[in-house]
């Protein structure tokens, strides 16, 4: 038999019943303990690849619903969903979507910001019936005080033969920087639980979306879902200057442009309170990479951690300064 239809992806794929089950070759994009990607090379729709993702079922299931039930009663554009297979090993799955390509697109400049925001504006005002809403992760405020204790606790007891003298510091200030969030959190909370909630993406960086552009423009295609929920879209505003969080950093929505297509469904708010919602988000992604590099530090990756949650220590450094502006009402 070939190979390649003995490769677990394929045989995934052919429980779909597509009329190419054969891949021309197949790539692998991704290895990593929670997931696995591979693309199947033509095997979609005139010959077209398809991304084979194998993950979690709990994860799996929210981006099924993410593709499957909320993206298609919405404006945006996509990429096509083909479907979900349960995996022989027990609470894994695959899901097999549409090749975005690897060619990123343009990822600064305002024209992208814009888009961006335009994208992500349709996916808040997106309407999501209660039941889906109850079966999506909560990405409230309370989310990410989980995350700053968990951060806390396990820097606070790591003890690993790795860790130089850099390091330490770097692990003192996140503690001191945890202490003052939380010491802060009850005015940050009643701000961030007062604004709408919304689908969330979670993890909208540069390196997760593509651009294609076609007969009617350009399109904006975010994918990888798996940590997407149901909060505030804080998260998802959060803004860094270009390159100072290297090829993680998200997707910088232009504020302005988001809150031109979304205060006309919520007249309450203003464009300073998307800002401050937007500073929230900026420390909650950090907080939450920070968490992810936590598991990576416990599985004795310290140098590849410790490198990446030093960038983010400056990033909360920032974010917590005296001159930043739309941080400073939550420390009065």
């Amino acid at each position: 038999m070939n190979d390649l239809l003995e490769h677990p992806a394929v045989q995934a794929w052919s429980t779909l019943q597509p009329e190419r089950v054969e891949p021309l070759g197949i790539e692998r994009l991704k290895k990593e303990w929670k997931s696995r990607v591979y693309r199947l090379e033509g095997v979609g729709a005139a010959g077209s690849g398809v991304i084979a993702k194998r993950c979690k079922q709990t994860t799996a299931l929210i981006e099924r619903a993410i593709y499957q039930e909320i993206l298609p009663q919405s404006p945006l554009p996509t990429l096509r969903y083909y479907g979900y297979v349960e995996d022989s090993d027990d609470g894994f799955a695959w899901l097999f979507l549409e090749d975005a390509g690897e060619e990123e697109g343009p990822t600064s400049g305002s024209e992208y910001r814009v888009l961006a925001a335009e994208w992500l504006a349709a996916l808040h005002l997106a309407a999501v019936p209660p039941d889906l809403q109850a079966r999506l992760p909560s990405r409230g405020s309370n989310h990410y005080l989980q995350e700053l204790r968990f951060v806390r606790e396990t820097l606070a007891a790591l003890t690993h033969p790795a860790l130089n003298a850099e390091d330490r510091v770097t692990i003192r200030s996140i503690l001191s920087q945890c202490d003052f969030l939380e010491s802060h959190w009850g005015p940050m909370e009643r701000f961030h639980e007062s604004m709408p909630r919304t689908v969330v993406h979670g993890d909208l960086i540069q390196e997760n979306v593509r651009i294609r552009t076609g007969q009617y423009g350009a399109a904006f295609l975010p994918f990888d879902w798996e940590i997407a929920g149901w909060g505030t879209p804080a998260v998802d505003l959060a803004q860094f200057e270009n390159e100072s969080m290297g090829s993680e950093i998200p997707v910088n929505a232009d504020i302005a442009a988001y809150a031109s297509a979304v205060l006309g469904s919520w007249p309450h708010l203003d464009q300073q309170d998307l800002r401050q919602l937007a500073a929230l988000g900026t420390i909650f992604w950090l907080l939450a990479n920070i968490g992810w590099q936590c598991w990576n530090l416990m599985d004795g990756w310290v140098e590849r951690a410790m490198r990446r949650i030093k960038v983010y220590e400056a990033g909360l450094a920032k974010c917590l300064g005296p001159s930043q502006a739309p941080w400073g009402p939550f420390c009065r």
